[in-house]
């Protein structure tokens, strides 16, 4: 773990799991010096941050330091980090008038991609993996991007399960993947089905892989998100319906996970039925973040609304309680 801050009285922090990885890939190589995005230069032997294009205006460097995943400091670290943009983001939520088909998926499922219905699993990875750097690109993540294309390209020799779990590590880690893939899902933005339709295809399918069923997971889940007054109302207008969230949806099977982040103010509490064997995965094992305890729910599953209840909290600023089923 890989950590900066600007001076002693700052708080450390984090840097995304791609740049750490890039960082202790030259670390472990007994390299001296790392460059990330936007002339950031990491001196690993004088323990600085340095941005090159600030050179000429003295800006005092930023200290790093690198700690062993299992120590207390580092424990203590990850364990109170704010994913918010995962957990805790509000989700887009569409009527759906099916209740037997799931919204938006199926443009990312192949019927928007039908040539990757005729390749292997390997090659759509590696349409996948392009597609991630082309995207990286954009965004000025270059570097980012060609780690991951450098760290994941060996697997789509791999089989199957081990595509998708990789897909499923790719997803979970901090960084700018998940955010662009959700973001591009939820408005439906069919204009990146030739980046990101591969990774969504892959992401889909792994939900009825006969290899994966033992992941499929029943029962109750939790995942809190920051709702204006007008959103909520529309949960309760809506109760007795069926509706969709485009997007993937993290989820926890421990409550107090869910309701850690301090944006929060409604907690949805979602019960999976048996009937609904498609609709979610137990991926704790498979996650960057297993202390996550996650339960991913496939884009675009219906959802129907139970009910939406007040309640008070000492703990957080949880302030709704919207209950749905999945079944």
């Amino acid at each position: 773990m890989w950590q900066w801050r600007q001076s002693q009285s700052n708080e450390w922090q984090n840097y995304s799991d791609i740049e750490t990885a890039i960082i202790e890939d030259v670390y472990n190589r007994h390299g001296n010096c790392v460059e990330l995005e936007d002339n950031v230069v990491v001196d690993l032997k004088q323990g600085l941050q340095m941005n090159n294009a600030n050179k000429k205006k003295n800006e005092k460097a930023v200290e790093i330091r690198r700690l062993s995943t299992d120590c207390d400091d580092a424990e203590t670290f990850r364990n109170r980090r704010q994913r918010n943009d995962r957990f805790c983001s509000a989700p887009q939520m569409e009527q759906n008038t099916n209740a037997n088909s799931s919204l938006g998926a199926a443009n990312w499922n192949g019927s928007q991609c039908p040539n990757l219905e005729s390749l292997s699993y390997g090659d759509i990875m590696r349409q996948a993996l392009e597609g991630i750097r082309q995207e990286g690109r954009e965004i000025g993540l270059e570097k980012q991007a060609q780690w991951i294309v450098d760290h994941f390209m060996p697997v789509t020799k791999e089989s199957f399960e081990n595509i998708c779990r990789a897909c499923l590590r790719l997803y979970t880690m901090e960084g700018f993947v998940y955010r662009v893939l959700n973001t591009t899902l939820r408005d439906n933005n069919l204009s990146k089905i030739d980046t990101l339709g591969p990774l969504c295809y892959l992401l889909f399918q792994f939900n009825f892989a006969p290899e994966l069923q033992n992941l499929c997971y029943t029962g109750r889940v939790y995942r809190s998100a920051e709702l204006t007054p007008a959103m909520v109302s529309e949960y309760k207008q809506a109760i007795g319906s069926v509706h969709s969230w485009l997007g993937l949806t993290s989820t926890s099977r421990q409550q107090q996970i869910a309701e850690s982040f301090p944006r929060s103010t409604v907690l949805f509490i979602i019960d999976i039925r048996n009937t609904a064997s498609d609709a979610a995965r137990a991926i704790a094992n498979l996650s960057t973040y297993s202390h996550e305890d996650e339960v991913l729910i496939r884009a675009g599953r219906h959802f129907t609304i139970d009910k939406v209840e007040s309640t008070k909290s000492s703990n957080s600023n949880i302030n709704t309680l919207i209950y749905l089923t999945i079944e």
